[in-house]
């Protein structure tokens, strides 16, 4: 009997992303003002070369709490997982994303196949981005491991529906076709399956030894349901990985065992799809990081069994399980000073911590958010759509805000990411600057 497995659908109040309106005034403003700063820099420098590796700063990186909390950018001189290849078995990865240009390699759909593995969900570009994010293109985010290549292979649906054989599949397809790590931030369906014990049944269990057969790491999501256990088999050869908070601790939500590593979880920003970016909560999002720090131990050499067990050994323990994962010790560096737990202790902005409950995940949420059917056993949550984009309100005539569906109108909107959804004044407007510079060197040019 095929089992079913379940992505949650998101929920829309937790991906605090403001998109915004195409001929909005303000973004022609900044449009403008960049354009002009970068036309004065090229008069100024008269054509003097930018250094080698210069790099823009990712407007996002503050946010990025989780990168400084593992260390992960202290590792970056020893590794960035150049070469690697991690496949994300998901919803689809919006390669198309512009934080995530030329990290996105060959995959497949196993889901309406012979099509690209593209992401209607937005669940699969989000891991995507945790993990290889382009750092410093001046863009959003950074990832991780931000040299590695993803391989997308969708095994859900628009609504994060899939099924163990589907999920088995693409597992046994990225290791046949070079994933050096495989990352798998699903979940079982809450209720009778979770009773049978292992996750999905013997289909995907046999296909992840496979896999590490075949050299690959296998990282998992622990869970969401606030338990003592998770559902994967003791044997297994893999990495279960449940989620910290911003205090270092962890997160009331995330399952856990004496097994678990750890990784930040809750408020990571990370890519969405249509170019956007959101902030989500969850063990989907802390197993991308351990995802990215496998990667860059395997383009040092380890084979899949050093690699967990280097991340196990040098984790930093959070009282349960082996210990929330640390780049640097990882990769054998000393990590630089990390940042109190209560300096990170809220989201940015001031904006109070979302409840556990109340999460954008892959992962269900906890079992108490579900009413107990007749039997006794929590539900599955009722199916929903993909969820709409929170979009800020527009000034009066400022014209129509970025393609979207309706907002709920239960969702609050609250200050979140600003997203340049449209970059057009800005390409026009720079394209004009481009053009006063020539014509500057022209000018002075005929005077000599």
């Amino acid at each position: 009997m095929r089992q079913r497995v379940r992505v949650h659908p998101v929920v829309v109040d937790e991906v605090l992303v403001q998109l915004v309106g195409r001929q909005e005034p303000q973004l022609a403003l900044r449009a403008l003002a960049h354009a002009l700063t970068l036309a004065l820099l090229a008069l100024a420098t008269l054509g003097a070369a930018a250094p080698a590796g210069a790099q823009a700063r990712d407007p996002l990186r503050d946010q990025l709490w989780h990168l400084d909390r593992v260390h992960a950018e202290d590792a970056w001189p020893v590794s960035r997982g150049a070469g690697m290849v991690l496949a994300v078995v998901d919803t689809g990865v919006d390669a198309s994303h512009p934080d995530l240009a030329g990290n996105v390699g060959r995959g497949i759909d196993l889901v309406e196949e012979g099509t690209p593995p593209d992401d209607p969900n937005g669940h699969g570009t989000l891991v995507a981005g945790v993990i290889a994010a382009v750092q410093g293109n001046g863009l959003g985010v950074a990832g991780a491991s931000p040299d590695v290549r993803i391989m997308p292979v969708r095994v859900l649906d628009k609504d994060g529906n899939g099924n163990s054989e589907l999920v088995a599949r693409g597992v046994r397809w990225a290791a046949d076709n070079g994933a050096h790590v495989i990352n798998l931030s699903l979940a079982e369906v809450p209720g009778l399956l979770s009773s049978l014990g292992g996750l999905f049944g013997d289909e995907l269990s046999d296909a992840i030894r496979y896999a590490d057969e075949r050299g690959a790491v296998v990282v998992a999501a622990a869970g969401n349901d606030g338990r003592s256990s998770t559902p994967y088999p003791r044997d297994l050869p893999l990495l279960v990985v449940g989620a910290t908070d911003r205090g270092d601790q962890v997160w009331s939500s995330s399952n856990r065992d004496a097994r678990t590593v750890f990784a930040p979880g809750v408020e990571i920003v990370s890519t969405w799809r249509d170019h956007g970016y959101g902030r989500a909560n969850g063990t989907s999002f802390a197993t991308p990081i351990v995802s990215a720090l496998a990667a860059i131990l395997r383009q040092r050499g380890l084979t899949a069994s050093e690699a967990r067990a280097q991340i196990e050994a040098t984790a930093t323990r959070v009282g349960t399980g082996r210990g929330r994962v640390d780049f640097a010790r990882a990769v054998g560096v000393e990590p630089a000073q990390s940042p109190s737990p209560a300096a990170t202790a809220g989201p940015p902005g001031g904006q109070p911590t979302a409840s556990p409950g109340a999460t954008l995940e892959a992962t269900p949420p906890p079992r108490d958010s579900q009413p107990p059917g007749a039997d006794g056993q929590a539900q599955p949550p009722p199916p929903r759509t993909a969820p709409p984009e929170v979009v800020s309100p527009l000034p009066e005539g400022a014209g129509d805000p970025v393609a979207g569906p309706d907002v709920d109108p239960d969702v609050q909107v609250r200050p979140g990411l600003e997203v340049r959804q449209s970059r057009e004044p800005l390409r026009w407007l720079g394209l004009v600057a481009l053009l006063g510079v020539v014509a500057a060197f022209a000018r002075a040019a005929r005077r000599r």
